[in-house]
This record gives C-alpha cells, sequence and structure tokens, in this order.
C-alpha cells in the first residue's frame, strides 16, 4: 500500500506509540471494570495514567510535538481520566439513576476542562482548573470505601467536587518532568 502525506503511518511518533498504549490500557480497563475486575481495572488505568505522564515530555524532550500528538493525548486524556474512572465508579457498586447522572456531570464537565486546556494551554506554568489526570485519586478511594464497608455514596460527592474543580478557576502548578538524554533523537 502507498504512503501519502496523510497516512496514518506519517503522523505516529514514538511518544505517539506510548499515547496510544496508555489509551489501549484505558479502554481494556473499562471492560475490566464492567467484567467486575476491579483490581484489574484500577492497575490498567494507573499504567495508563503513566503513559499520559509520559507522553508529553518525551516528545518535548525528541522535539517531535505534532497537533496529532496533542489531539490524541486529549482523546487519551478523556478516556483514562474521565470516561474509564467514571465507569469504574458504575461497575464498583454505584448505580442508580443519581449516580448515574453524577457520572454523566463528572464527564462532562471534565470534557469542557480539556476543551478549555486544548484552547489555553497552560497559563504562565499554571493550569486552569483541576487537571482531568488529578480524578485518578478517586480509584483508591472507591476501592477503599468498598474495602472498609463506607457508604458507596459519598463518593459520589467526591466525583461532584473533582468536576466542578476541574471548570474552576483554580491555579494547580504544572509539574515538569526532566528526562534522560537516552530518550532523545
Amino acid at each position: 500500500m502507498k504512503k501519502t502525506k496523510n497516512s496514518i503511518s506519517m503522523f505516529i511518533g514514538f511518544a505517539d506509540c506510548i499515547t496510544i498504549t496508555g489509551l489501549f490500557l484505558a479502554i481494556t480497563s473499562i471492560f475490566a471494570s464492567l467484567t467486575d475486575h476491579l483490581i484489574t481495572a484500577a492497575m490498567l488505568i494507573l499504567g495508563s495514567a503513566l503513559c499520559d505522564f509520559f507522553d508529553g515530555p518525551v516528545a518535548r524532550r525528541r522535539n517531535k510535538e505534532s497537533p496529532f500528538g496533542v489531539a490524541l493525548d486529549g482523546l487519551n486524556d478523556f478516556v483514562t481520566h474521565l470516561l474509564a474512572i467514571a465507569l469504574f465508579g458504575y461497575a464498583s457498586g454505584l448505580q442508580s439513576p443519581l449516580a448515574v447522572l453524577c457520572f454523566t456531570v463528572f464527564v462532562v464537565l471534565g470534557a469542557m476542562r480539556l476543551a478549555r486546556y486544548a484552547v489555553t494551554g497552560t497559563i504562565e506554568g499554571y493550569y486552569e482548573g483541576l487537571p482531568a489526570g488529578f480524578s485518578f485519586f478517586l480509584i483508591p478511594l472507591c476501592l477503599l470505601f468498598r474495602h472498609l464497608g463506607l457508604p458507596l455514596d459519598l463518593m459520589l460527592l467526591l466525583y461532584l467536587a473533582t468536576a466542578v474543580f476541574m471548570v474552576s478557576s483554580v491555579r494547580v502548578k504544572k509539574p515538569y518532568l526532566k528526562l534522560p538524554r537516552l530518550l532523545s533523537p
């Protein structure tokens, strides 16, 4: 097959492979959640979050940032930090109509946060609004609540608070990761 200038293989670099791996892990975590394999789902979401943490610094270190990579990263953020985490809460036992509404609000406000970031980026080294990646803390809390027999419905307040902070104007300093030279081209 002849490669054209718009062939998908022309877009994918090393950092994009990290993002794609993260997306694969996040989607697999959704299936693990829906089949009641919550520990596996949690580990897969953690793996995806780690991929998300490293893909940008790897792209910058290799001077291979691209609009394709940015768009792919945004999709991965949506699936990993919003959809997979909402479905994890649902699979944890929060399945009432109120819970579904809370998870829907969580995903929609998170998507709005990601869209704002796509337009504004960081401002003077700060994120505006809680980054979607911070929602990862909901995973161990869900597991802890289940293990301790605490009322899971309290988790809904944490999902909603996280969603509100994502669309707020709170400023969060962007962490910078310095990678070793071995990741240079």
